[in-house]
Formats: C-alpha cells, sequence, structure tokens
C-alpha cells in the first residue's frame, strides 16, 4: 500500500504568499490551510507551519507595545489554539520569521521589537550574510557549521522560551535558529522559502534541505 503524504498545515500571513506552499509540494508534503482566519481550519494534520508576516502583539510576552507593527490579532490567537494542538500531540512544528517569534513570545520566551535596520530587507530585497550552526544541533547536520542565509525581518529572539536552544546565530549575535530539547520543534529567523531554486551563481543554502528534514520528521509520525 501506497503510503499517504503528510498534511501540512500552513498558517500564513494575509497574502498568502505561494512560495511555502511550493516548498512543500517540492518536499513531499500536502500543504493545507493559509491565512487561516479566512480558511476553515482542520480537525487533523501531520505538521504545522508558521509562516511570515507582521509582528506579534507584544502582550503575549509582558510587554508593552515599543516598536511593534502590522499586528493580527486573530491570527495570533488562532496560533496559539494551533501550537498548544501541536504540542499537546507531538505534532512537529517549523517556524520560519514570524514563526520563530511566535513561538518564542508565546512559550515563555521574549523578543526584540527592534533590531533597526541591519536586518531588513533593502530594496526590496533580502539581505544575504553568514550564520553559524551549534554542534551537534539539527541545523549543524543539514547544512554544515557556516552557511550564508537570508534577512528580512526587524524582530529577533531575545530570551529564549523554556525547552529550546539556540543553535544558530548571525555574526552579531542574532538567534537565527532554535530547537526544543525533546519535541520536534524547530525555528528559524530566515526564510528558507525563499532559497529553494538554487543556481550555480546563487551565494545562499538550499531552503530546500530544511524541508525535506520537516516532511521526513511529519511523515516519521505517520509510520510510527
Amino acid at each position: 500500500m501506497k503510503k499517504r503524504k503528510p498534511l501540512i498545515l500552513l498558517s500564513l500571513a494575509a497574502t498568502n504568499p505561494p512560495t511555502y506552499r511550493k516548498a512543500i509540494h517540492s518536499a513531499g508534503g500536502t500543504p493545507i490551510g493559509g491565512y487561516l482566519p479566512e480558511c476553515e481550519t482542520p480537525d487533523s494534520f501531520d505538521g504545522l507551519l508558521l509562516g511570515g508576516g507582521g509582528d506579534l502583539d507584544p502582550n503575549w510576552y509582558g510587554e508593552v507595545n515599543r516598536a511593534s507593527d502590522t499586528l493580527d490579532h486573530r491570527r495570533d490567537e488562532l496560533e496559539h489554539e494551533l501550537i498548544k494542538k501541536a504540542i499537546a500531540l507531538e505534532i512537529p512544528i517549523l517556524g520560519i520569521c514570524r514563526g520563530i517569534q511566535i513561538l518564542t513570545g508565546m512559550l515563555g520566551g521574549t523578543l526584540i521589537q527592534d533590531l533597526g535596520v541591519v536586518h531588513s530587507m533593502t530594496e526590496e530585497s533580502y539581505r544575504l550574510h553568514a550564520a553559524y550552526a551549534k554542534a551537534g544541533s539539527r541545523i549543524e547536520t543539514l547544512y554544515g557549521k557556516s552557511i550564508v542565509i537570508n534577512s528580512g525581518h526587524h524582530q529577533a529572539v531575545k530570551r529564549l522560551a523554556p525547552g529550546f536552544i539556540a543553535t544558530q546565530w548571525s555574526c552579531d549575535g542574532v538567534i537565527e535558529a532554535m530547537e526544543h530539547e525533546t519535541l520536534p520543534i524547530l525555528g528559524v529567523q530566515w526564510h528558507p522559502e525563499q532559497m529553494c531554486t538554487p543556481s550555480p551563481t546563487q551565494q545562499s543554502a538550499n531552503g530546500m534541505l530544511l524541508f525535506y528534514d520537516f516532511i521526513a520528521c511529519c511523515a516519521k509520525r505517520i509510520s510510527d
């Protein structure tokens, strides 16, 4: 009997960017969902992908709003419920950009509300820079000790939530990836979905490696 593809619930910005859906398809998963305040949320899924978008309301991590913008309270609430469900059922989670921030702010950590422009997009293009991985981490296994990643954000993890460890950093110390010590949860501050079509001239790492790993983790849960 042919094994079914893992159902991956996407929680995305209102623009519903197609890059996430394409990456999940290419990695062997079946994407469902989108901008969940406007989509029906399924009762079951095999993996949860928390995509990019606006900032998390700082109330979630006990701070006043000093520099957070483009807030979406309904999306915050829905993602909080999805995270709780995924953790309770040990469903794999991949958090990307806003996703790593949501996981941090909603599970007991805090965020830097404004990094300035050093990590933001420039002329509507992502910045490229080096990042360095923790030895023995999942990220190092996938990409090695040092890779070139993209950057397009103004917030980042400040204090990690309980149970998480930082596993990748930029040269200026910004946390670029974190992994949970016991649960199948990985968050990255960069955008692998924007790095899935490598070419001989591309400097950045192949983002598809992260999606292949995520789908494999979800598939393992189905087979276990």
